[in-house]
């Protein structure tokens, strides 16, 4: 009877708790093994998260005395002595943390030095370039970057993303045509490079030449070398393009 009122009244009808003790006990297994033998440890702190962990939400819970709880989700807890003796020496980096403490061993330690060290020197290095002349990121930095915008190398995929590349340099001399009245105009000639940063939001800086726009023979005027920002954005069949900046670079 009581499986015909559970049947009308939530749609389910409850497994058998043989299920659901064989289900507990796969659960627990999948669960030492993605956290094998070290978790959360037993610091007094701790014990009371444990204990809210085990105690069950309300009496109501269960139907009878005589029908098997739910899967257990109680850990092996781990002292830190215990990580401190099984892994100090191991060479591979490890980390555990909780409320209490956070543990590190001393493959992780020299690992975070090694990436603060390799973040110093990047920094050292690209100090007074461009973003135009954007160097390459260190690995190991790359690790620290959370919070940061370094530009870095834009890699050509193909011919595809070079001509891309070439659209937007002209796209960017045009600009630069009509809003320097009076000044001398300018032709491209070739893309030289390009970079790229997080923020803003589709940002590009390319180095392209380009030269005067002039009757006489353009082979007697040098080409200039222009450095343009040019923002852009696509989402579906609109796209944005946007010139930032677009000057001829300086001499020195």
């Amino acid at each position: 009877m009581a499986m015909e009122l559970d049947s009308v009244l939530h749609g389910v009808i409850r497994p058998h708790p043989e299920i659901c003790e064989e289900s507990a006990k796969r659960l627990k297994s999948e669960l030492d093994t993605i956290f094998h033998d070290v978790t959360q440890p037993p610091p007094e702190c701790c014990e009371e998260e444990r204990e809210k962990q085990l105690k069950p939400e309300s009496d109501s819970d269960s139907d009878s005395d005589s029908e098997p709880r739910g899967a257990s989700y109680e850990w092996a807890w781990k002292p830190i002595g215990y990580l401190k003796e099984k892994y100090d020496n191991d060479p591979v980096p490890r980390l555990f943390q909780c409320s209490s403490f956070v543990y590190k061993n001393k493959a992780q330690e020299k690992h975070e030095q090694d990436v603060e060290d390799s973040v110093a020197e990047y920094l050292k290095t690209a100090r007074n370039l461009s973003p135009y002349d954007a160097i390459h990121i260190p690995t190991l930095a790359l690790e620290n970057q959370h919070g940061r915008n370094w530009p870095r190398p834009l890699r050509i995929r193909d011919d595809e993303h070079r001509n891309h590349l070439i659209h937007l340099s002209k796209f960017a001399l045009a600009h630069y045509n009509d809003h320097n009245q009076g000044a001398k105009k300018y032709v491209f000639v070739g893309f030289v490079k390009a970079a790229w940063r997080l923020t803003p939001l589709g940002s590009n800086y390319i180095t392209f030449q380009a030269k005067e726009d002039t009757d006489v023979d353009p082979s007697n005027y040098p080409a200039k070398t222009f450095q343009a920002h040019v923002t852009y954005r696509k989402n579906g069949k609109e796209e944005w393009t946007q010139v930032m900046d677009c000057s001829i670079k300086p001499d020195n």
